[in-house]
């Protein structure tokens, strides 16, 4: 990782902690489909991998201050 993303990285972990949904927008927009695509793989059905993204996608919000790293965030 370059020190530019790092910095990136940080930013966007600093927004998203303090709530102000600009880091968790870049999360998401980053995100959303290749989790969706993920849950798709498995469950074989659109109407539920866009339901288990979408809860994913809550629970990350709802957890944010739990979250330290960005790579934390991936991995979750």
């Amino acid at each position: 990782m370059t020190g530019k993303s790092k910095l990136i990285d940080e930013e966007i972990m600093e927004s998203l902690h303090s709530g102000e949904g600009e880091g968790f927008s870049i999360i998401f927009k980053e995100w959303y489909r290749p989790v969706f695509h993920f849950a798709l793989s498995i469950l074989k059905n659109k109407e539920e991998a866009e339901d288990v993204s979408d809860e994913c996608f809550i629970n990350l919000w709802e957890r944010r201050q739990q979250f330290t790293t960005l790579a934390r965030c991936k991995s979750y």
